[in-house]
């Protein structure tokens, strides 16, 4: 798949990684919606690289994203790593399954 100049894309967990600037900074997304649990991370980032139309930054959980965006308002969700942050064991507890499915509904919607 190839994104489009119309699309709206979530780069979810986004944390430091200028990934979501570089889409909106080469005009490969309408607009580009970074989001991150980290308040820290996201405020850092929006400092760092500022926030216009095309370059959003939101601090949300990727595991409720209904609670964040209406349904339908996103075409393409990027994910570079936020699933890996899922499975640590220690982190999420045992088994990391059924966060990993939680985290594919929400994307559906």
């Amino acid at each position: 798949a190839h994104l489009r100049p119309e699309f709206r894309v979530l780069h979810l967990g986004c944390g430091s990684s200028p990934l979501g600037v570089q889409l909106s900074q080469e005009g490969l997304a309408e607009t580009v919606v970074n989001l991150d649990f980290s308040p820290v991370c996201i405020e850092r980032m929006r400092a760092r690289y500022g926030e216009s139309a095309s370059l959003k930054w939101v601090v949300g959980d990727f595991l409720n994203l209904a609670a964040v965006f209406e349904e339908g308002s996103l075409d393409v969700v990027l994910d570079k790593a936020a699933m890996d942050a899922l499975v640590p064991r220690e982190v999420y507890g045992d088994p990391p399954e059924p966060k990993v499915t939680q985290m594919i509904a929400e994307i559906r919607q």
